[in-house]
């Protein structure tokens, strides 16, 4: 599962999200918005105007198709599982659970039932849904090639209008919802929310790189006081039996542990972890 450090640094690299709001980035997830394509499984377009704002209204045991406002890409050593917001679940929406593919790319389009007996009202902007992100043990070659269209399907199941297909056709089928070079070109583009994305990730590239000086600077300091000393030791004495001497010994130790680890961090990039 990767964390707020790990999905800012793998923005950019194994992750592309438009638009890019940091803000959404927290502890284990990224929120996901709702956006105005928002249509109920009996083909009714559920977009209102209330006092100069666009809304979704969800009739009572009404289900309804939402998609996100965010067009998000993973690389193939990604993948995810969507769940549900508890503010949204408290006021009567339904549970959300399904997949994110890895190497997918493209809005998520989500299911929502209405459980009360009154209508529920959704501002187009809110946080819809929450994505976690995990790391692949091995990348996968798996990839569905075919989102934009999938989507449209489901449309023209429920029923929607030829008109509406066309409309909803025309938002979703852009470059950047289907090619992931594209994407991050466009993310990059949307100047101020990337140079705030790259602040944040420059500060916490900092702080990993003051972590890791105490993390391993440290010990190794501790390492190379302590094999002088050995040297120096061993150089004053005479190992007449033949055998290793000392700093011998402690060289093939110290370099053994080295190797190991370094060996260790190999795998784990390898890994992406």
């Amino acid at each position: 599962m990767l964390s707020y450090e790990d999905i800012i640094d793998e923005i950019g690299k194994n992750v592309y999200i438009y638009p890019l709001n940091v803000d959404n980035v927290r502890g284990n997830s990224i929120n996901l918005t709702a956006s105005n394509i928002a249509f109920s499984v009996n083909g009714r377009n559920l977009i209102s105007q209330v006092e100069g704002k666009e809304k979704i209204i969800i009739r009572s045991k009404e289900v309804a198709l939402i998609e996100t406002k965010e067009i998000i890409y993973v690389s193939p050593r990604i993948g995810g599982t969507y769940h549900s917001k508890v503010g949204k679940v408290s006021k009567g929406l339904s549970h959300i659970g399904t997949t994110l593919d890895p190497g997918y790319i493209g809005t998520s389009l989500i299911s929502v039932c209405n459980n009360n007996d009154s209508s529920i009202e959704l501002d187009v902007g809110d946080t819809l849904v929450s994505v976690i992100l995990y790391y692949l043990k091995t990348p996968t070659k798996y990839r569905n090639t075919n989102v934009i269209s999938d989507h449209i399907n489901v449309f023209k199941d429920a029923g929607v209008s030829t008109i509406d297909i066309v409309n909803i056709t025309n938002l979703l089928d852009k470059e950047w919802n289907k090619n992931s070079i594209s994407l991050k070109n466009k993310m990059e583009k949307d100047d101020g929310e990337f140079n705030r994305f790259s602040v944040e990730k420059k500060e916490l590239q900092e702080q990993n790189r003051n972590k890791n000086l105490k993390l391993y600077g440290v010990p190794l300091l501790y390492v190379i006081i302590v094999g002088i000393i050995i040297w120096y030791i061993d150089k004053t004495s005479i190992n007449k039996s033949g055998d290793l001497k000392i700093t011998e010994k402690y060289v093939i130790i110290v370099m053994t542990a080295l190797f190991t680890k370094l060996f260790d961090k190999y795998i784990q990039w390898q890994k992406g972890e």
